[in-house]
């Protein structure tokens, strides 16, 4: 999920598993949701922000898993989150010209933010 606010910054987290770099909003798909519930789900579990629009990008295989990622951009009209500390250690807002330097070069979330900005 790339996930944007008002002031056009996109919400990156920090996971203990990622090391030292930022990661777009990511999860799971569970029986019985549609792909878009997932990314809503998934965006309201970790950070707490209710997606206002959401739009389908784009997929990407994930061999290091065997799954397919589908990459959704979702707008929120809040940029106060809440995070589960169980699933994230840190977030930020960034602009969108820092966002590249704070993730994996390579990548599935450089590759889809690098598509979104065109």
């Amino acid at each position: 999920m790339i996930l944007t606010n008002n002031n056009n910054e996109v919400l990156l987290l920090k996971q203990k598993s990622v090391n030292d770099y930022f990661v777009l909003i990511a999860g799971y798909h569970k029986p019985g949701e549609n792909i878009e519930e997932t990314a809503i789900r998934e965006t309201k579990e970790e950070t707490n922000l209710d997606i206002v629009n959401i739009k389908y990008m784009e997929s990407y295989y994930y061999e290091k898993k065997d799954s397919v990622m589908f990459v959704y951009h979702g707008v929120c009209d809040e940029s106060k989150f809440e995070l589960d500390v169980t699933e994230v250690d840190d977030a930020m807002w960034v602009s969108t010209d820092k966002v590249v330097s704070k993730l994996r070069p390579g990548s599935i979330g450089e590759q889809a933010f690098k598509k979104f900005i065109g």
